[in-house]
Formats: structure tokens, C-alpha cells, sequence
């Protein structure tokens, strides 16, 4: 079984990045799109983004490789939470725009807050990094900015998850 494992896990990441891009790109196809095209390409474009790094840090030959592409994939992380947030606002809404409005320094602090720890704390969300030569035996102890910047990222994906919940209720 770990050798299927070990055999598979540098193609999972890449194949979601085609996915994501293969589904931004019919998410715009036809006159009536059921999707907001603009906040849905972004997130999937990040989203893909977001799986092209992991991919990366599977198949990094070393440490510093696997830690360079953790900090990137912090990044884009941070970002695709304010991107499905604004998606999930946006999302089989007539009246979207008063949403948005209502929503906006909901949004700008959904991609402020965690962008801001994941750029100026990105040397400081990681306290003790142990690699054990391939990228499916590492270990990473996060530090209290670390901390801060998950528990930033549930609570968004939490306010997606009831904007979803809401939308698909109504």
C-alpha cells in the first residue's frame, strides 16, 4: 500500500492542477453561466496554483526545496480564501452586488489578514521543520503565527461554508 502511495503522490497534485484549469475554463463557456465567471476563474486559477506548489513540494529532491515551496504554497493559500469567500458571496445571487457592498470590509479582511501573515511572517509560520528524506515523512511544528494564520484560514472557510449553506438552502 505505501508503494502505491509513494508511487501516485506526485501525480495527485498535478492532476488537480489540469482539473482546476480544465474547470476555469468551462466555468465561462455559454450564455447563461450559473457561476459568477470572474470570482469563480480566480479561485480555480488559484486553486491550481495552490496544487501546482503541493506538487512541487512532493517532488522536491530536498529540505530546502520542500520548505521554499511550503512558504509559496502559504501564499497562495492566503489568497484563496478571500477568492472563495468573494465566489461563495457571489454564487446563484440576483442581487450579488449588494452583497458585495454589504460584504466589502468582510472580503478586504479575508485577503488582508491572511496575506498579511503569510508575506510578513512567512520565516515565522514554521518553528521546527524535520524532513526525513522525501516529502511524505516531513514534520513541521507551526509557531503562534502560524497558528494565527490557520485558525484565520477556518474561520473564512467557515463563512464560505455558511454563505454556500445559506445560498443553497434559499
Amino acid at each position: 500500500m505505501n508503494g502505491i502511495v509513494e508511487y501516485l503522490s506526485p501525480f495527485l497534485p498535478y492532476g488537480s492542477t489540469v482539473f482546476c484549469l480544465v474547470l476555469a475554463g468551462f466555468g465561462g463557456i455559454g450564455k447563461s453561466r450559473i457561476v459568477p465567471y470572474p470570482p469563480f476563474l480566480a479561485g480555480m486559477l488559484f486553486l491550481a496554483a495552490e496544487s501546482f506548489a503541493t506538487g512541487r513540494i512532493v517532488a522536491a529532491p530536498d529540505a530546502t526545496d520542500v520548505e521554499l515551496w511550503l512558504r509559496i504554497r502559504f501564499v497562495v493559500t492566503a489568497v484563496l480564501a478571500g477568492m472563495w469567500l468573494s465566489f461563495s458571496l457571489t454564487y446563484a445571487r440576483s442581487n450579488y452586488q449588494d452583497y458585495l457592498r454589504r460584504w466589502g470590509w468582510g472580503i478586504a479582511l479575508s485577503f488582508i489578514v491572511p496575506l498579511a501573515l503569510a508575506v510578513f511572517y512567512n520565516r515565522n509560520l514554521i518553528d521546527e521543520f524535520l524532513y526525513f528524506g522525501t516529502p511524505l515523512d516531513m514534520v513541521f511544528r507551526l509557531t503562534p503565527y502560524g497558528y494565527a494564520f490557520q485558525v484565520c484560514l477556518l474561520a473564512i472557510t467557515i463563512l464560505i461554508l455558511l454563505n454556500l449553506e445559506k445560498t443553497l438552502r434559499s
